[in-house]
């Protein structure tokens, strides 16, 4: 249950008007109806704009979930509240939050999330007296798409809450994180209409499920005296600027958000505010809408004369990101928006007229520096009124890291960058073509086209002599076909170049390890511990190693352990069972195998080990074992052999021929053994009959 902070000072609101709050994850402005896109299906968010103040130049104070909606909910800039980046930190206790106010005043508050960036442990809960992060686990997704649901899974949950009578006013904030990376172009639910644009499909359907929840709030009798808030929390590259998604940079593409009020008969009704404002002017906004007090030393301000029609001047709006170089080691960005003018600090720094130039193409920084040299002022004089926080960090088992990692988040470094890294790390403009190649490189390798991934890998490492996510993924791809020499070469690269590489030192010592180089490959995975001592994944490639050197007392300590931190961590009870049947526990490593692979539907290495060791006991559920392994891990020559051996074993040479073929044509460097194999089917083959 989340404390609420602060004094209850007897107020009590001097209406009665129920508040809704939506957020969008990833929604660019100029996606949506009401600012012009003729491409959008968007009639209901459309209506609200019509009904209320539309905010023609809103803007993100950062290009991330967690810090934003931090930022939201209490009118701070993220230096200010501590929450820089997602996954990372929790929110201090000591900030009052929107929602807490809004408690001490007798609302019900209750939020309804949709992705594990917003669970409650990174602290966004505070105030929420019901906080649904309850995501809809499907073990049979991707690890992406099981920390997240969809918009009609979160508005199902939140009309169920608002079936409950209620007698305070309330405020419901429901988030929608459908238009984030990986899109779905909801042909089910809008047949052709955005074939090729499935960002836009993913808006639409959000869309009309913002209908769904706008009935449900009449039904429950909560629409007549309503205040509705919809925001973006940040925008979408979608390919500007080299970007595809967003975090890295600053510019209009993922900071200009949507940003709409509307209460019929309480605000204006059909109101465009061409002024720049910032996110961090929703919290005195609401307080002052209600005729509370604001909290002292906010960075946002009030936005009610705007709401009642009257022209406001623009904010001074400051934005950031330290993920350039929390994920990359690259210079991270900070910015400042005064007037038409738009500063970006960076190693090359970046000056832009957003009125003549709104797609930010022409930087101006070299041809102005008096204008230039003004807002670098401006933004220093700006950082240096914040009080800067912390947020206290949290600790994350194996399973949300992977989680928050396939997601697109968390990096290999763990430091915080210095002021002064700003000007002498890479710049973003220069690598970032690199890493969305890199991604592509990834990509190939995650589908199995070990070969492109490599030659795609390859070219970026010959062109960009620091790029290291490339270096590491090259590393992993030369590791599958068997070049281990050559993965610790690229790993060791990656090491110059950040030697607090958490993912690189594991790499590393898993490499070393399988090379039998064992004092080398414990110092990298000890190395790999002190930096991160939470590390599963480091910790499971230890007891590997230690099992690799004989030490299988060490190696069921540390197994043990990992399972401790995360007792789904792939493959951990595959690796236990092992040390168990040498042990002589054949039962307790078959109950590890079992467990393993209801837990990890999608492994494969659990059901190839127990279809081995079930079968001459076992040859029918061997067989079905088998062939779940193959389908879970296509062409991969392991489990070909194993069907081929199978095969043998079973008396049926003819087809244990088919699989063996494949087997040895995936091996590298050659298996003689597969070799040995196939020789022998084709030989017992051609003395046996074909199979009737």
């Amino acid at each position: 249950m989340a404390v609420i902070v602060g004094l209850n000072l007897g107020l009590k609101p001097p209406q009665t008007t129920n508040i809704l709050i939506i957020t969008l994850d990833t929604t660019r402005a100029d996606r949506l109806g009401c600012y012009g896109y003729r491409g959008a299906d968007t009639p209901t968010l459309d209506q609200i704009a019509a009904n209320g103040v539309r905010f023609a130049s809103a803007t993100s104070p950062a290009p991330l979930t967690l810090p934003v909606h931090a930022s939201l909910f209490t009118g701070l800039y993220p230096p200010e509240h501590g929450l820089r980046t997602n996954g990372r930190g929790r929110l201090p206790e000591t900030l009052p939050t929107l929602p807490e106010r809004l408690v001490a005043v007798g609302y019900d508050t209750a939020a309804f999330v949709s992705s594990f960036v917003l669970d409650s442990r990174f602290g966004v809960n505070r105030g929420w007296k019901t906080y649904n992060d309850a995501m809809a686990l499907n073990p049979d997704a991707p690890e992406a798409l099981q920390r997240q649901r969809g918009g009609a899974a979160v508005v199902d949950a939140a009309l169920e809450w608002l079936k409950t009578p209620k007698s305070a006013p309330i405020c419901l904030w429901v988030h929608f994180y459908d238009p984030h990376f990986p899109y779905d172009d909801h042909a089910d639910e809008f047949g052709e209409q955005f074939h090729g644009h499935p960002y836009d499909a993913e808006i639409a359907s959000v869309d009309r499920q913002i209908a769904r929840l706008l009935a449900g709030l009449k039904a429950a009798g909560r629409a007549e005296d309503l205040l509705i808030i919809v925001a973006g929390d940040h925008g979408e590259g979608l390919g500007e600027h080299v970007e595809r998604t967003h975090g890295y940079t600053l510019y209009e593409s993922t900071q200009h958000v949507p940003l709409l009020f509307s209460c019929p008969q309480k605000i204006q009704s059909g109101h465009a505010v061409e002024a720049t404002v910032s996110l961090v002017d929703v919290f005195p906004t609401v307080l002052a809408f209600l005729k509370l007090p604001l909290p002292p030393k906010l960075s946002g301000r009030s936005l009610l004369p705007a709401l009642h029609g009257e022209t406001i001047a623009d904010s001074v709006s400051y934005a950031m990101t330290d993920d350039p170089f929390l994920q990359n080691g690259w210079s991270p960005l900070r910015s400042i928006i005064i007037d038409r003018w738009k500063y970006i600090r960076t190693r090359q720094p970046e000056l832009y007229d957003l009125k003549s130039d709104p797609g930010e193409t022409r930087n101006r920084f070299a041809t102005d520096r008096e204008r230039a040299g003004d807002l670098m002022r401006q933004l220093a004089e700006l950082e240096q009124r914040m009080t800067v926080r912390t947020a206290p960090a949290v600790q994350l088992s194996a399973r949300e890291r992977t989680a928050l990692q396939s997601l697109g988040y968390l990096g290999g470094l763990t430091t915080e960058p210095e002021a002064s890294e700003a000007g002498s790390a890479p710049d973003v403009k220069e690598m970032l073509r690199f890493d969305v190649a890199a991604q592509e490189g990834l990509d190939r390798l995650r589908a199995g086209d070990i070969e492109g991934a490599v030659d795609r890998l390859r070219s970026i490492v010959a062109e960009s002599p620091t790029h290291s996510a490339s270096r590491l993924f090259l590393g992993e791809a030369l590791e599958l076909q068997g070049h281990v020499d050559q993965a610790l070469g690229f790993y060791a690269d990656v090491l110059k170049f950040k030697p607090d590489h958490l993912d690189a030192h594991v790499h590393m010592g898993s490499a070393l390890a399988q090379q039998h180089q064992f004092d080398q490959a414990l110092f990298h995975l000890d190395e790999a511990l002190r930096i991160s001592p939470d590390s599963a994944s480091a910790r499971y490639n230890l007891a590997l190693t230690l099992g690799r050197m004989g030490r299988d007392f060490e190696a069921r300590q540390q197994l043990e352990e990992v399972l401790k931190q995360d007792d789904a961590f792939p493959n951990a009870r595959t690796a236990l069972a092992g040390i168990l049947l040498q042990q002589g526990h054949r039962e307790d490593a078959l109950r590890q195998y079992e467990l393993e692979m209801a837990q990890n539907p999608r492994g494969w290495e659990a059901r190839l080990n127990l279809a081995t060791l079930i079968a001459e006991s076992d040859p029918v559920r061997a067989e079905k074992l088998l062939v779940e392994a193959d389908s879970a891990s296509p062409n991969n020559p392991s489990i070909l052999y194993n069907r081929g051996a199978f095969l043998l074993l079973d008396h049926r040479p003819q087809e244990a021929v088919l699989f063996l073929e494949r087997a040895v044509k995936r091996f590298q460097p050659p298996n003689p053994r597969a070799e040995q194999e196939l020789a022998r089917a084709r030989r017992l083959a051609a003395e046996s009959p074909p199979p009737k």
